[in-house]
């Protein structure tokens, strides 16, 4: 069973899935640019366990 994601717009010829394929490359690079800049930190068990994640 193919579920369609919301927005997707119906796949055409093979150069507009190669142009939507290289689209969403470069939104992956810029996403994992912004990600290189995250810090994240946790902690649980009243500080017994702490986490910092960073990109």
């Amino acid at each position: 069973m193919v579920r369609k994601l919301k927005g997707a717009k119906p796949a055409g010829n093979q150069a507009d899935i190669v142009k939507q394929a290289q689209v969403m490359q470069q939104q992956m690079l810029e996403v994992q640019e912004q990600l290189k800049s995250k810090e994240v930190s946790s902690s649980v068990g009243g500080g017994a366990v702490s986490v910092k994640v960073n990109g």
